[in-house]
């Protein structure tokens, strides 16, 4: 059973985000330059951590007391300012995410948090709380799926009132392909003219989706994804994984906290025990394709296809395993190290296998999955073509 750290709110410094050497030490430069651009877009697959990014630069512009030496520039973290950060309650940081439609206001500029019924309001309160817990976890509420006027007609509010503390106004828009044209128009005009005293972050895992108009307009900068000693060591201390399942989860992370966050929720151990039954009926006898098919069913049952991809990652992880036990035997690399005797065993049978073929094709199924493809069809011929390589 996973157990979730929901006790320690993220204080925004440096230190707390993972990787992105080049990202932290281009704005701590700026900062010590006093070269801090006015609009920024960063690009890069959501858990990259574009949005703890555009919080610990919106705190460090924010901060009472930055500390600041020869080579770095750091919030505090103990102001009063760095401490209703950590909160979401700064009231110079304004973080925008998309919500569900509503009514628009009378009053211009309204927040569009006040327009939103009970139910989602206390919705939007708890999708805040836990990126107040994880700056890396990415809010996504019911029926949300576009930044609206309203959520423009703010920005442009807030931009034009006199600072209600010493700093910078900040406005990071989360998820900025999903300004709608309207939205999206009403921004440009903004960006065009934006106020001396104001910030805007943009964050994005799709930028073709937005304007060419808006991205000239600011400084786009890209991020990579982080590296697995990192998440691993991230959901061990955040999330107090086992390390043994730490590993797994940040081997088939693609680089993102998100997506390995995300994948607590499955029940990942009976996908790993599902993926030695399945290649035992893939490589046994005549009987294989009833024992197969019915598999398949128990794989697809009440799954989404995020899902039968995560499914297709232990499969391929595994093999990668048994790869390595036959042929490198460099047992220190092997991911599912608690079926060793299990994967050795199996390396040592199938050492002619046309493993390579293997891993290409599963990584075709995955990208049919992912293409909306049949998942039964693909998992199926998958099976079959993989009956074919490994018992060379």
């Amino acid at each position: 059973m996973v157990v979730y750290n929901t006790f320690t709110t993220f204080v925004h410094t440096w230190d707390s985000i993972l990787d992105q050497q080049k990202i932290k030490h281009f704005f701590q430069t700026a900062f010590r330059n006093n070269s801090i651009a006015q609009a920024y877009c960063f690009v890069g697959d959501e858990g990259y951590g574009s949005d703890a990014v555009a919080l610990t630069v919106a705190t460090l512009v924010n901060c009472s007391h930055p500390v600041v030496t020869l080579t770095s520039a750091n919030p505090c973290g103990t102001c009063k300012s760095c401490l209703s950060a950590a909160e979401m309650a700064n009231p110079n940081i304004h973080f925008l995410f998309p919500l569900p439609a509503v009514k628009s206001s009378s009053e211009s500029g309204a927040s569009p948090i006040t327009l939103l019924t009970e139910q989602q309001f206390e919705e939007v309160s708890s999708e805040i709380e836990k990126k107040k817990h994880d700056p890396y976890y990415t809010i996504a509420m019911s029926g949300s799926d576009t930044h609206l006027i309203n959520t423009i007609r703010f920005i442009i509010r807030e931009s034009s009132l006199s600072l209600q503390q010493e700093g910078k106004k900040c406005f990071i828009i989360s998820r900025a392909h999903r300004l709608n044209t309207e939205s999206a128009n009403a921004l440009l005009k903004t960006l065009e003219e934006p106020n001396p005293s104001t910030l805007f972050i943009l964050t994005t895992s799709q930028p073709d989706f937005l304007p060419k108009t808006i991205l000239s307009r600011t400084q786009v900068i890209h991020f990579e994804p982080i590296q697995q000693h990192s998440i691993h060591q991230y959901l061990v201390q955040r999330y107090q994984l086992a390390d043994k399942e730490a590993q797994v989860f940040s081997k088939i992370s693609d680089g993102s906290i998100t997506k390995a966050v995300s994948l607590l929720s499955d029940d990942i151990q009976q996908y790993r025990d599902l993926v030695v039954e399945l290649l035992r009926a893939i490589l046994r006898g005549g009987a294989f394709r009833n024992k197969t098919r019915n598999l398949l069913a128990e794989l697809i049952e009440g799954k989404n296809k995020k899902q039968c991809i995560t499914f297709l990652q232990l499969l391929l992880l595994w093999l990668r395993d048994a790869f390595t036990a036959s042929v490198t035997n460099q047992i220190e690399t092997i991911t599912n190290i608690d079926q060793l005797d299990t994967i050795q065993r199996f390396g040592n049978h199938y050492k002619n296998a046309n493993f390579s073929e293997a891993f290409r094709v599963i990584e075709l199924a995955k990208r049919q999955i992912d293409g909306n493809g049949n998942i039964q069809l693909v998992l199926l011929t998958l099976c079959l073509q993989l009956r074919t390589y490994l018992k060379v």
